[in-house]
Parts: structure tokens; sequence; C-alpha cells
């Protein structure tokens, strides 16, 4: 498996909570695939993961890969993003997932245990972030999808591409609460 991951070997038993958790914080793509495989087939996923997305209206999206690999035909934009992200954070537990520094995966019987850092280092160093993802591959670039509250404000930044997506993130967000604190 490329890219982030857990460090799972074949045989170990970890509980669907915990591969999420390594998913949806760390990036962790045999985390990703593990629990794809878990409830079938990886094209049967990604067909549920397109019906999903054509429920949501996110028309410019198509899936081509569960754990968004690069792969022919796959695009979405940040509007179908941000979309994404906002019914996603509408799920109380999956919102504070997203936004815990770091997360605890273990086998079952704790024979191997993994602390996960989020990947999202917005979460600790800009004050008010609650999540939501990161995101890299060759084709795709850097990018950020970030929720941050300040003073009953909640700001959803999307960045596709980004050449240097926490500077830029903690700017753009910075400014936004500024904007949002002048009026």
């Amino acid at each position: 498996m490329r890219g982030a991951r857990l460090g799972l070997h074949a045989g170990d038993r970890v509980p669907a909570h915990g591969l999420l958790s390594a998913m949806l914080v760390g990036s962790a793509n045999d985390a990703c695939y593990a629990l794809t495989e878990r409830s079938g087939s990886v094209s049967d996923f990604v067909s549920r993961m397109n019906a999903r997305a054509a429920q949501l209206g996110l028309r410019a999206t198509r899936f081509g890969d569960p754990c968004g690999f690069d792969r022919d035909r796959q695009h979405s934009t940040a509007r179908d993003l941000a979309r994404l992200a906002l019914e996603f954070m509408r799920r109380p537990q999956l919102a504070a997932l997203v936004g815990r520094q770091q997360v605890e995966v273990a086998t079952e019987g704790r024979e191997r245990v993994f602390q996960v850092k989020n990947t999202n280092v917005l979460v600790e160093f800009f004050p008010g972030t609650i999540g939501v993802k990161t995101g890299n591959t060759r084709r795709a670039g850097d990018n950020l999808i970030a929720v941050a509250e300040r003073g009953g404000r909640r700001v959803l930044l999307v960045l596709l591409g980004a050449r240097d997506r926490w500077w830029d993130a903690d700017a753009m967000l910075a400014r936004a609460f500024t904007a949002a604190h002048g009026r």
C-alpha cells in the first residue's frame, strides 16, 4: 500500500471504528482498503460512493477509488467537496473524530496499538479548527478541506492543488474570521 498507512499486517483484526478512525484522522490507505473490503468488493463500494454522491447532488463528482488514489475519470470540484464536507460534519461522531489531534487504534486483543496523528495540522496549530480532511496525489497535488469555528462563526475552506496549503489555509481562515469580526 502506498501513501499514508497504519501499518496493518495480514491477519490483523481491527474493529471497523478503528479502521475508520485511522482512515479519517491519519489518511491511512491500508485502513481505507481494509474497511472497503470488509463491506464487499472495492468496485461495489465505489459504485455505492457514486450513488451516494448522486443522491447528494454532487453533479461534478465521480469516484474511481475508495481512498482517493488517482484514477482515470475520477474527478470532483471544490463546490462538490464543500457540500460533501458539510454533509459529513452534520454527523456528530464523525465531526468529533476529524477534530482530534490524535487517535489510538488497536487490533482486537490489543496485540498491536497504533497512535495515529491527524494529517490536518490545522487541528493542532490553527485555533478553532474542527476538521476535516487532507489529501495528496501526484495528479491532484496537495488538497485540504478545513472547517474552523470562532465566536459562533463557522468557516469552510476547500483548497485543491495548493502549492503551500498550510500557510495558504492559515492566511485564508484568519482573513475570513477577521472579515466576519469586522461586520
